[in-house]
């Protein structure tokens, strides 16, 4: 009896560590990009010429409209909701804006 209590004990241990890592946080849509070491990676990368942050930016709102119910004001929100750490920098005296009638981040004059 002494040595069956043990066992019953590691075998509940791992029962609720296991439904634990199944989990999916309910907070997160699904496929919804989130920052990663990558999207730095892609950041630094796409600073280096403005039409490689565009493509960034564009893909990023992309997957956002696969998985909110609508677009982002501005391209502020990628860095507020967590898909990146920051924008990556503008070329001088521009700014990145979300064309709503395009569908897409586009270069507008500040």
């Amino acid at each position: 009896m002494k040595s069956t209590l043990p066992c019953l004990l590691l075998l509940t241990i791992c029962l609720v560590a296991g439904d634990g890592c199944r989990r999916k946080d309910k907070n997160t849509p699904t496929g919804a990009k989130t920052f990663s070491p990558e999207n730095l990676q892609q950041l630094t990368e796409a600073e280096r010429s403005p039409q490689a942050s565009l493509e960034l930016l564009n893909e990023l709102l992309k997957d956002w409209a696969l998985t909110h119910s609508s677009f982002p004001k501005d391209p502020q929100e990628f860095v507020t909701k967590g898909a990146l750490p920051r924008l990556p920098v503008a070329p001088p005296g521009k700014r990145f804006v979300i064309d709503p009638q395009r569908k897409s981040v586009v270069l507008a004059d500040q």
